[in-house]
């Protein structure tokens, strides 16, 4: 059962989580998790109608990957062309759509412009949603560390800043305390060294200890 909206911030003194939805796969304690890859069909999004001010309910035509039911519960609504450009609302629900179909978004707060058939709109679902073990390398935002392990379609918190214990590639050299570690390139849901060019993955931290050939290790991660 959810009880937080996704991404609500706990904070235990130098440490900071955020509240997450567990995707389709259990997670194993110390594993760094990524958000899944956003569907590149949900842009340019046609509404169906116009909207006045004030409306907090709102259809349109989704792209060919369609939207499982609450698929966008606690993501995001943007207007990328039109009236309302640059508007960004929050989305409280969503109704199911198989294919390129009419679907039904209801968000927290109502529109604060009008909407007409020149808009167009794009979703994102919350970069807590459905997290996922990191590809490698990296294919969408890194979320986090899991704290402990999560069934799978599980909520938990995920943690974002602060000393945490993370799964290290060890085939990727020592670890050398104070020096950058990013979410590997090589291995799923570890760590390693940052190197000169890691354009393709993502800095998560600073190692805490000097580690050699350690499956586990100490880092100060800075997701936040």
């Amino acid at each position: 059962m959810q009880n937080y909206i996704l991404g609500s911030k706990r904070e235990d003194a130098e440490n900071e989580y955020r509240y997450a939805l567990n995707g389709a796969a259990p997670l194993t304690a110390g594993e760094v998790v990524q958000m899944p890859l956003p569907d590149a069909t949900q842009l340019a999004l046609v509404p169906v109608g116009v909207y006045a001010p004030g409306v907090t309910t709102f259809i349109m035509t989704v792209g060919a990957g369609g939207a499982a039911l609450n698929q966008y519960k606690d993501g995001y609504l943007g207007v990328d062309t039109g009236a309302g450009i640059g508007i960004k609302l929050r989305i409280l629900s969503n109704t199911l759509a198989v294919g390129a179909v009419a679907c039904t978004f209801t968000t927290y707060d109502p529109n604060p412009v009008a909407f007409d058939a020149t808009t167009r709109f794009q979703l994102v679902m919350n970069p807590f949603a459905g997290l996922i073990i990191t590809t490698a390398p990296p294919a969408a935002k890194v979320a986090g560390i899991a704290l402990t392990a999560v069934p799978a379609a599980n909520y938990f918190w995920c943690q974002t800043k602060g000393p945490a214990f993370a799964l290290v590639n060890i085939a990727a050299g020592t670890f050398v305390s104070g020096r950058h570690v990013v979410a590997s390139p090589a291995n799923v849901g570890e760590i390693e060294n940052a190197v000169a060019d890691n354009s393709l993955t993502t800095v998560i931290g600073k190692i805490m200890r000097t580690a050699l050939d350690a499956t586990w290790s100490f880092i100060d991660l800075q997701l936040e």
